[in-house]
């Protein structure tokens, strides 16, 4: 930091963070103020991204007390950070990488701080234990209900087709269908 001659602080631009987009994409680093900035290929958002992959509304990234975060902002290919889908804010830090759809970029923040220890296991999928045992109430398995749900259109099918040979066999006779038709001359006693 440094001040300029009115003595307020001035930004230093060793510090401001920014995207370095992967190579080939023609793409210009995006230095990144504390925002919220909306990213996208949209002209009216704060940083404008042109590649075909990034939506005109992408994401939205920010810096608070806590640090730098961005989020999916409705994107129709999603947003990453180091491969892990942004499902609300996600917290970034420097040397991450950022995907924008299909278009990747480095966040390049020298000043800050690295991300605490644990960090990598937040980004570890934990399997949800299921019960080994059912219990009588338990809903019956995928496949189980699968197969009822094939059974009962069957059971459908079936019966459309019996009310439908049922009908065509009475408007072959002439018959409306309802009506009992008369004996035949053989038939009366």
């Amino acid at each position: 930091m440094c001040r300029n001659s009115r003595g307020s602080t001035a930004i230093n631009l060793d510090d401001v963070p920014e995207l370095h987009f992967e190579e080939g994409s023609n793409l210009e680093p995006l230095p990144l103020y504390p925002g919220p900035l909306l990213l996208g290929r949209d002209a009216e958002c704060d940083r404008v991204i042109q590649h075909k992959k990034v939506s005109k509304r992408h994401a939205i990234i920010e810096r608070n007390k806590d640090g730098w975060f961005i989020q999916d902002a409705g994107s129709t290919n999603g947003t990453t950070v180091n491969g892990v889908r942004c499902k609300g804010p996600h917290p970034i830090y420097h040397q991450d990488l950022i995907g924008f759809g299909a278009l990747h970029a480095t966040f390049e923040a020298r000043s800050v701080p690295p991300p605490p220890p644990e960090a990598p296991q937040r980004f570890q999928r934990t399997e949800p234990e299921l019960p080994t045992e059912r219990g009588p109430l338990d809903l019956p398995s995928r496949p189980l209900r699968h197969l009822a749900t094939t059974l009962w259109i069957v059971v459908g099918i079936g019966l459309a087709l019996f009310i439908y040979l049922t009908v065509l066999t009475h408007q072959r006779r002439g018959q409306a269908f309802g009506q009992v038709s008369p004996p035949s001359i053989g038939e009366r006693a």
